[in-house]
């Protein structure tokens, strides 16, 4: 694994080459489909409702989910954004216990919907469970790294890995001036952090000439080497 793809991969955004899906066997996408119901999601629609029992496993076929928590207050904090090619809600689909988070459409979503009654079907895949045990260890990693940024990163920190992590990942890959396309409340929610730290973070990120901002709002990086530097201290 390259460096940039060791970096890419503590990214909340859960992509399908780093789980090896997009080369899915034909013979292994014929099975989903025929074992699932395909489904249509709105954006802001509920896939997966908090303290669900994972009844059901979802393969998304278009869009973006947002993975999220919420607190008593109503604090919501996203985890993970799984897209195009990847599976969604596989860990309660084998624990069976109930959730701690919701996933939501952030955009519009069409998705195979596989009822738990295939598990041991699907399993019996050798292809399908490599994919599978991907998704389990790749969330775990995101989610450690999580808990690391948390427990030991400054907002500045926090904020320089995930837009490293969101511009590496566009069409335009590391060139200057790409711009971003996440809100500063999004960004506080990844990150964890107040509204007002995220706006200072983002202050001093252009004052130290790393990054400035469009008229609409949109971030764009100005030095890829600083931002990497401040997110990953390397």
């Amino acid at each position: 694994m390259s460096e940039k793809d060791a970096l890419l991969s503590t990214s909340p955004w859960v992509k399908a080459h780093f789980l090896k899906s997009e080369h899915l066997h034909d013979d292994d996408m014929a099975l989903l489909k025929q074992l699932g119901d395909e489904k249509q999601y709105a954006k802001g629609a509920t896939i997966i409702d908090m303290g669900s029992k994972g009844e059901h496993m979802y393969f998304m076929l278009k869009g973006t989910a947002r993975l999220s928590l919420l607190s008593a207050e109503g604090v919501e904090k996203p985890v993970a954004y799984v897209t195009q090619g990847c599976f969604l809600g596989e860990e309660s689909y084998f624990h069976g216990q109930p959730t701690i988070y919701s996933a939501v459409a952030w955009e519009a979503v069409k998705a195979i919907s596989l009822d738990r009654k295939h598990l041991k079907e699907i399993i019996s895949r050798p292809g399908l469970a490599h994919i599978l045990l991907n998704s389990v260890s790749y969330k775990s990693r995101v989610l450690a790294h999580q808990i690391e940024d948390l427990a030991f990163r400054s907002t500045i920190e926090k904020v320089s890995r995930i837009l490293y992590c969101i511009l590496a990942e566009t069409p335009q890959g590391k060139e200057k001036h790409a711009s971003i396309p996440i809100s500063q409340q999004e960004l506080a929610g990844i990150a964890g952090a107040h509204r007002v730290s995220i706006t200072n973070a983002i202050s001093q990120l252009k004052k130290d000439g790393v990054i400035k901002t469009a008229k609409d709002g949109s971030i764009i990086v100005i030095d890829w080497d600083k931002l990497k530097e401040k997110g990953f201290g390397m």
